[in-house]
């Protein structure tokens, strides 16, 4: 769902070198104020692409030095051919005329993304995609313990509410003890996979009035008169989305307990969202972009996507997600896109971006499947 509507400014993150960790994405509704930016530089994005430095790292291959020899040379070969499918898809976008895409992917060895694409090192707004990294965080705080949160957290990853999303984004402050060390937590859980996220100047919803309307009772009048984070306000670059999904499947980085619940929702059908908002008529197919593309069971995909605009925000529609190889392997992805045209709302589906997606992940498809003899071949 998009995550900022029309009538509110969004107040971009800037982008300034700096290295050091961050993490941020989110849902966002009417009635924000821009938050007093933090004065330290910790949450700016580095100039440069970083490498993941406190994951665990790919176990080697047994069989000794000629086995970790051939599975280095292998590694290369699938990175030289995925970089082509990676290009390739950014390329059919533009060529299209669909408009421009960035591509991130990580191999389940990987500690380092392979981006390509038009901007593909500039940040760009995460909208949605917050989600799944606000859970992330909340649970992590809760030492994984799901409570009474299971409705919110099914809203906020198959229906894409921001209701559902500001609900999980109270709690995780009132586990944390506040907003600005909620920023803290969302930035800490990307920080963890070795990514950054901009949340010094994320907006701030004094109340959440759009959530108590006749027929929807997903938030308490108490919840609602509480100021909560706008999450999705947050900038971060593709390879910093590719690094969530990929810590994510990962199971080491977050736990199995958190990785396998907050996946097996994403792997979940789409469902329509349940607000009284124009997101909610939204015409693009609830399955758009990664849930189409790899849309064959044996895929396994799981994924979460983000959109929306607003007056000094361009339109974009992005995704990250995981796949299933086959025979023990996997695959992270992110990718990113920017129409062409100017849609008159935010919604993705008159902004081309189903289709702008499905011909960027299209190449990247047929290369997995020709590259790993176990993935699916529907």
């Amino acid at each position: 769902m998009a995550d900022l509507p029309n009538d509110w400014p969004a107040i971009v993150a800037s982008s300034v070198a700096g290295v050091l960790a961050g993490i941020f994405l989110g849902a966002v509704f009417h009635g924000s104020a821009p938050a007093t930016p933090a004065r330290s530089n910790a949450e700016q994005l580095p100039s440069a692409p970083r490498t993941a430095t406190n994951r665990a790292k790919p176990a080697k291959p047994a069989g000794g030095t000629d086995a970790r020899k051939r599975a280095a040379a292998r590694s290369r070969r699938d990175m030289r051919a995925l970089s082509g499918a990676l290009s390739k898809g950014a390329a059919d976008v533009q060529r299209k005329g669909l408009g421009t895409a960035e591509l991130a992917l990580m191999l389940d060895r990987d500690v380092t993304p392979l981006v390509r694409g038009a901007a593909p090192f500039e940040p760009v707004r995460v909208w949605s995609m917050i989600k799944p990294v606000t859970a992330v965080a909340l649970l992590r705080a809760r030492k994984g313990q799901v409570g009474g949160l299971g409705r919110y957290l099914r809203g906020a990853l198959l229906r894409s509410e921001n209701c559902a999303q500001r609900k999980l984004v109270l709690e995780l402050q009132r586990a944390q003890g506040g907003i600005d060390q909620a920023k803290r937590a969302l930035r800490d859980t990307l920080a963890a996979v070795g990514g950054n996220l901009v949340t010094r100047q994320a907006q701030i919803s004094l109340d959440g009035r759009d959530c108590r309307v006749p027929g929807y009772d997903l938030l308490s009048a108490a919840d609602a008169a509480r100021p909560s984070l706008f999450a999705g306000t947050t900038d971060w670059r593709i390879s910093d989305a590719a690094r969530f999904a990929h810590g994510l499947r990962g199971e080491r980085v977050f736990g199995k307990n958190i990785s396998d619940r907050i996946l097996g929702l994403m792997r979940q059908p789409k469902l329509r969202s349940r607000e009284p908002s124009a997101d909610s008529r939204i015409t693009a197919p609830l399955e758009w972009g990664a849930g189409t593309t790899f849309r064959a069971l044996c895929w396994q995909v799981a994924y979460k996507g983000g959109w929306g605009r607003n007056t000094t925000v361009p339109f974009t529609a992005g995704q990250l997600g995981t796949v299933e190889l086959g025979n023990g392997r996997w695959a992270a992805f992110a990718v990113v896109f920017h129409p062409s045209k100017v849609p008159p709302d935010s919604d993705p589906g008159k902004a081309d971006a189903p289709a702008g997606l499905a011909v960027a992940l299209a190449p990247v498809k047929r290369k997995l499947q020709r590259q790993f003899p176990g993935a699916c071949n529907e």
